[in-house]
């Protein structure tokens, strides 16, 4: 009598070398940086949370490529490259910021850049293009993410809608096709209630 066993191996994409960076609670209390009220700064440093978050957005494309909208001190940055990010173009209107970039973009290996800009006031795509330079004629899908700062979230959310593609119309270059966003709650539900009453409106106007 013959006994017949089967076994089934999944594979998993090996994933990037983790990042070893110090603690980013050490690194703000030494450089004695705060949040600004003024800039409607609110520092996001749990790694457990940044991780899930990162594991969303990265779940959208296989070494996707990111635009990082103020990214603060870089925890979500830290957890985005360590999730697969090929990319991460960081767009931080805060200076004080720089010197906690600085070794992490040698840690990165060069998939980490930092622009000290602000976003309102920069051509994402454009940034893109001269940043990943894709070959022509190839579409190369960007992917917003960002914890944005209570002042300016409605005004760049409406800025990228208008940007915003999908894979299906094939767009050529740099296009964005997808964005993972946090908002602070009373801002959420003011865009999820006027997003409801726009299908509302939308649907009883073609009915």
């Amino acid at each position: 009598q013959s006994t017949w066993g089967i076994s089934f191996h999944f594979y998993s994409p090996p994933m990037p070398p983790q990042l070893k960076m110090p603690p980013l609670g050490k690194l703000l209390s030494r450089l004695e940086i705060k949040a600004s009220k003024q800039l409607s700064q609110n520092f996001l440093l749990n790694v457990a949370i940044t991780d899930k978050i990162a594991q969303l957005a990265c779940h959208q494309d296989k070494n996707p490529y990111f635009i990082e909208i103020g990214p603060g001190p870089g925890a979500l940055t830290r957890s985005l490259l360590n999730a697969g990010a090929k990319k991460v173009i960081a767009i931080e209107k805060d200076p004080r910021f720089l010197p906690l970039f600085e070794d992490l973009i040698g840690e990165s290996g060069g998939r980490l850049s930092v622009l000290i800009s602000d976003a309102l006031k920069v051509d994402e795509l454009e940034l893109a293009t001269k940043t990943i330079n894709p070959p022509e004629g190839v579409s190369v899908p960007v992917h917003i993410v960002g914890n944005l700062p209570f002042a300016v979230a409605s005004r760049l959310l409406m800025k990228w809608i208008h940007v915003t593609k999908p894979a299906s119309e094939k767009p050529v270059g740099c296009y964005v096709a997808s964005m993972t966003l946090m908002f602070q709650k009373e801002v959420a539900e003011v865009h999820l209630r006027q997003s409801l009453q726009y299908h509302v409106t939308h649907h009883t106007h073609h009915t």
